[in-house]
């Protein structure tokens, strides 16, 4: 989160937030898309994924978008 707030106004800017997580992603998408949505940035996905390395599963997320 630190990370996001440091990137400054975002506004016109189209973004995709993704995590990786070994136990439970929580609320973490929805965090991080609240935070880049108040820096004015839009955000058109998301992506999840249980385990250290997406793979081929991420490589499909992103050519759908």
């Amino acid at each position: 989160m630190q990370f996001i707030d440091e990137l400054g106004d975002l506004n016109g800017k189209r973004v995709v937030v993704f995590c990786t997580y070994l136990l439970a992603a929580g609320s973490t998408l929805k965090q991080m898309s609240h935070a880049l949505q108040a820096s004015g940035a839009e955000v058109v996905a998301r992506f999840k994924y249980r385990g250290p390395v997406p793979g081929s599963k991420f490589t499909s997320f992103a050519a759908s978008i």
